[in-house]
């Protein structure tokens, strides 16, 4: 997959041409700033109040609601705005458009079509998911809360969870305040020693986000199953390794719907921000299928690789080991693995290569297992491309 369209060093000159509007009018350049796939610029109106817009490449459409306009080689997004009436906020469009014109066809953006792209923030912007939980960093998570509150969206955040040592802070982000607070809530209602108290948090975050009930249900199975850091003495990143395990075997069918795979999301890839209860599973499905919609509509490119990567076979063993596997229909009718590629597990991190050196040359049999290697692995196929 690409890294996405990128903004080559070497284009200040060109930038601050095409930022900068004519003299005398109501507005003015205050500042700019380039990042590493966008442009940021402030401009000040001469009664007061000022805006910031954001320029982006032209195949990536914000992913939250605001005001926005099209040049040749942008999209021009009014992410901000203080001191304005609506109306004469957006009238800095007019003005800016009309600098973009004159300079853009000097720009050159670089790099192709989006290759890590939040998918998740596009599912919500565009009404298919009701709320978002994001597990992560604190700075992280203070940009993710910023830029929702600005989009006119509800937020709340949980700190210092000492149950994610990597990623301590959660950010629930929903459309209006009571639910964000109660996604809170039930989070935190996750952790009290009362276990009947502690599911209903799990089947309440599972229900405000959007998930089939069947999933849900199937999730606490699981839970109910997997190893945990106090019964076991696991590190919680080795107890959610199995755990990981333990939803996949769970889930597995000799003939798997693409748009219900979830082992790719360290790849950023994927539809489904909940382990279906079955890899087949209608009510999964019915969220994923209008979502790949949208993906295939607004990201077309994107949407081409994906949809190969997902019909491909998975296997994953019991230590979250994930690899793309190459399969070899016999003339006996046996299947064998011809190759293995790994996959991260973890998005930034980098995939684990033993799965994949171990699997090649083995036979897979009708339960996805492969009988010849003393490890708990299944293999999952796809029924059709997705």
């Amino acid at each position: 997959m690409s890294e996405g369209w990128r903004i080559p060093a070497g284009n200040d000159a060109v930038i601050r041409e095409m930022l900068t509007v004519a003299p005398g009018g109501s507005w003015r350049l205050r500042s700019w700033r380039v990042r590493a796939r966008w442009i940021d610029a402030s401009y000040l109106h001469r009664r007061g109040g000022w805006v910031i817009l954001r320029l982006i490449h032209p195949s990536r459409r914000p992913t939250n609601p605001v005001p926005t306009r099209h040049s040749e080689r942008f999209i021009v997004a009014l992410v901000e705005a203080r001191g304005l009436d609506r109306d004469t906020a957006l009238s800095v469009f007019d003005v800016v458009l009309a600098g973009l014109r004159r300079g853009e066809h000097a720009f050159v953006w670089e790099g192709s079509d989006e290759g890590t792209f939040d998918l998740e923030a596009l599912a919500f912007a565009r009404g298919l998911k009701p709320a978002r939980r994001i597990c992560s960093g604190a700075d992280d998570a203070m940009a993710t809360a910023h830029a929702a509150l600005r989009a006119g969206y509800s937020v709340c955040v949980l700190s210092q969870l000492e149950v994610y040592p990597d990623r301590p802070t959660l950010t629930f982000v929903a459309r209006d305040a009571g639910t964000a607070a109660a996604l809170a809530e039930s989070e935190l209602q996750q952790f009290v020693e009362d276990r009947a108290r502690a599911a209903q948090g799990i089947r309440d975050c599972g229900r405000l986000l959007g998930y089939p009930r069947c999933c849900v249900e199937a999730f606490m199975d699981s839970v109910a199953r997997e190893p945990t850091v106090v019964a076991d003495g696991l590190p919680s990143a080795r107890a959610g390794a199995l755990g990981n395990w333990v939803r996949f075997d769970a889930a597995w069918v000799p003939r798997a719907d693409p748009l219900l795979n979830t082992l790719l999301l360290g790849e950023h890839l994927g539809l489904l921000s909940f382990d279906p209860c079955r890899f087949d599973c209608p009510a999964a499905r019915a969220i994923a299928e209008p979502f790949a919609a949208v993906v295939a509509a607004e990201l077309p490119r994107l949407w081409q690789d994906m949809r190969t990567a997902l019909a491909r076979p998975v296997a994953m063993d019991c230590l979250d080991r994930r690899a793309w596997v190459e399969l070899e229909e016999r003339a006996d009718g046996s299947t064998w693995i011809r190759s293995a590629t790994p996959i991260r597990a973890i998005h930034g991190q980098p995939a684990d290569p033993g799965l994949a050196a171990l699997l090649p040359g083995h036979p897979v049999d009708g339960e996805g297992r492969v009988p010849d290697l003393d490890l708990d692995l299944r293999v999952l196929r796809h029924a059709m491309p997705a």
